[in-house]
């Protein structure tokens, strides 16, 4: 038997607006206590996360809030991940120590105002929901940066812009739940040495951490092997590997041209594959880790599933500075299709199937 879901699940589907800031609170706490796993030294997370949290994503009733449903299965995915990880710490990275800061004025209420923050300093400030801050992110000269918000305490999205005279435009780079409900962004390098970035607050009142780090850019484009269309909303992952243990180092999501950019803060030797945005959202292909190294499923959270026993992925050396390319090509994968009857031989309507591989893996 399942165990029984959070709480947090029961209010998504509520649809009031109350219940609705009830649920996406009751998310962001889980996300709170989920990043303290991953980033408290000798943890191991696998022995710590609720089997609760590992199943939230897959049972939200079909009326509930699609932003926080979608919120909740991001979520859901990033516990089952946590939890499969081989070692202790298994998500820690270096980030600066943030600096307190107390606004006043004017100060980054708009993009004119924006607070500055200089690449290697990490900034904290205080937050309500529904707030727009904003930063100049200075990067001294033409390098890639990681800017992240983890180890706050609300749930922010964070919009990147080249120009307070161009913010009627898309951004040039956005992010919203990156590993829980953080966010963080790869600004890859342009002539000017700074970006404008405005964090929304979606919930919470609390700390906003911004931080800026000068980062390795890895890009790439994610295709179908048969004809190299573009595969949008593929989860491109990277692992160190010049340790004990692989820990994970950064993530993006492929945009409608398949492409995609991420960011490895420090030197060493890193492993890549391919995973759903969602849990099993991208059930059509056949998911990989660099290079050409087939996985028997679709979540990012190791590289055990991928390749052999002998060997699960090719290890790339990367130093700063420099960038990367890494390209996927995936297969399509093949479908089961079938009928569940009773032992009276009726139709059982709405029953779930589950695929599971060699080692009772769920797929």
């Amino acid at each position: 038997m399942r165990a029984t879901l959070p709480l947090a699940l029961c209010l998504l589907a509520l649809a009031a607006p109350a219940a609705a800031d009830d649920a996406h609170r009751q998310l962001l706490q889980q996300s709170i206590a989920l990043e303290r796993i991953a980033t408290t030294p000798g943890q191991r997370a696998s022995d710590a996360i609720p089997a609760a949290w590992r199943t939230q994503g897959r049972s939200i009733a079909s009326d509930a809030d699609p932003v926080l449903a979608a919120k909740a299965r991001r979520l859901g995915a990033w516990a089952e991940a946590l939890a499969s990880s081989p070692g202790p710490g298994a998500l820690s990275a270096p980030r600066p120590a943030p600096e307190m800061m107390q606004l006043s004025g004017a100060a980054g209420r708009s993009c004119a105002a924006a607070i500055p923050l200089p690449e290697g300093r990490a900034l904290r400030v205080r937050a309500t929901p529904g707030e727009a801050l904003w930063f100049r992110v200075d990067a001294g000269d033409a390098r890639a940066l990681n800017v992240a918000t983890h180890g706050s305490t609300v749930d922010p999205a964070l919009s990147a812009f080249e120009d307070c005279r161009v913010l009627d435009r898309a951004p040039a780079s956005a992010s919203d739940d990156n590993l829980g409900l953080q966010a963080e962004l790869t600004l890859l390098p342009r002539k000017q040495t700074f970006w404008f970035v405005r964090a929304d607050v979606l919930a919470g009142s609390g700390d906003l951490v911004l931080a800026a780090q000068r980062a390795i850019a890895v890009t790439g484009r994610v295709t179908r092997q048969a004809d190299d269309s573009p595969l949008r909303d593929i989860r491109v992952t990277a692992w160190r590997v010049d340790s004990a243990f692989p820990t994970f180092a950064g993530e993006a999501v492929t945009n409608a041209n398949g492409g995609y950019a991420l960011s490895l803060v420090g030197d060493g030797t890193f492993a890549f594959r391919t995973a759903d945005a969602f849990f099993n959202s991208s059930p059509s292909v056949v998911h990989q880790a660099f290079d050409g190294f087939r996985c028997s499923d679709g979540s990012f959270g190791d590289l055990q599933n991928c390749g052999t026993a002998n060997a699960n992925y090719t290890p790339v050396s990367i130093a700063d500075p420099g960038e990367r390319v890494i390209n996927f090509a995936l297969e399509r994968a093949g479908t089961l299709t079938g009928t569940v009857t009773s032992s009276r031989g009726g139709p059982v309507v709405d029953a779930r199937m589950v695929l599971h591989n060699a080692t009772g893996g769920e797929l």
